[in-house]
């Protein structure tokens, strides 16, 4: 870190925390990604080190650069050139003419999200032959048959053929006895004073 002289926080994420910063050798002003590498059991987040594998092999004029990369104390801070600007400045930029499609890319592609958003790796995979999974009320034998056809479309594999949120919350499920709870006789979040 001694090569150069860290600025401003420009952002926090998952991982760790982007500054701002100049090269002392040469005053050009860079971004410096910090990874927290305590955060992890077994060192940095494979994702993370995807990522600056990944970074390093792409080389591009639209992409931006990564310049350096180097462990220090209990990070790894990756080094990127600092482009004028941010996301958020180019989305309120009147100038800019941006679609609601250019801003969330994935409604471009697909018409559903998946469960989980953002898993698109299995670190753990073992294959397992296909069997055939029990009935839903053998498995859930109090479950009424408004709430076994909700669990059933909620779990559809393909996200296509799966309930929608909003078709979901007008199930039939939420309609029938028993009522939920008022709010009035919902249990009190409140300290008891006597402890």
């Amino acid at each position: 870190m001694d090569r150069y002289e860290r600025g401003n926080v420009l952002g926090e994420g998952t991982f760790g925390i982007v500054y701002a910063a100049t090269q002392k050798s040469t005053g050009r002003r860079v971004a410096i990604k910090q990874f927290k590498r305590g955060k992890f059991k077994d060192g940095v987040d494979f994702t993370a080190l995807r990522e600056v594998k990944l970074q390093a092999e792409l080389k591009h004029a639209n992409v931006v650069e990564l310049l350096d990369v180097f462990v220090a104390h209990d990070t790894i801070s990756v080094v990127f050139e600092l482009l004028p600007g941010n996301l958020d400045n180019v989305i309120k930029d009147k100038a800019v003419v941006l679609t609601p499609a250019d801003i969330k890319a994935p409604n471009r592609n697909m018409t559903s999200m998946d469960v989980w958003p953002g898993m698109t790796s299995l670190p753990n995979f073992v294959e397992f032959t296909p069997s055939t999974a029990p009935p839903m009320a053998s498995i859930f034998s109090a479950a009424s048959e408004d709430a076994l056809d909700l669990l059933a479309k909620l779990l559809k594999f393909n996200p296509l053929e799966r309930i929608t949120a909003a078709d979901a919350l007008n199930h039939p499920y939420f309609r029938n006895a028993p009522a939920p709870t008022p709010v009035e006789k919902l249990p009190s979040t409140k300290p008891n004073p006597a402890e």
